[in-house]
């Protein structure tokens, strides 16, 4: 019985409220950084998923476009052998020179275009 009143008298001297006080402050602080990085986290998460489906759009303009662009030359070609002009040679020539006139109606239309509002 002598021993359990020593443990008792040691741990209720050894005590200090103080200690335990300071411990709770940081564990409180630590929540809250826990907290803070939590949130980041999900911001960076929600901005990764909208540039995914952003990276999903522009691959299927890009694929619809590529279609496009391959029907195109499937009727230059046809409208090539109907008339009787059809060699590998023009029908390249002629995708060429298309393609010099995007380029150049690309850049066109981007010196044209008004300036966003947002600058001014």
């Amino acid at each position: 019985m002598a021993e359990i009143s020593k443990l008792f008298v040691t741990i209720g001297s050894k005590f200090d409220p103080k200690g335990l006080d300071k411990g709770l402050k940081k564990m409180d602080k630590f929540k809250a950084a826990a907290a803070k990085i939590t949130k980041a986290l999900k911001v960076v998460a929600l901005a990764g998923i909208a540039m995914g489906a952003a990276l999903v759009v522009a691959a299927a303009k890009a694929a619809k476009a590529a279609g496009v662009q391959e029907q195109a030359e499937i009727k230059l070609a046809q409208a090539m052998k109907s008339t009787g002009e059809f060699t590998e040679e023009a029908f390249q020539s002629n995708l060429d020179y298309a393609s010099s006139l995007q380029k150049v109606t690309s850049i066109t239309h981007y010196i044209n275009a008004p300036a966003p509002l947002n600058n001014i």
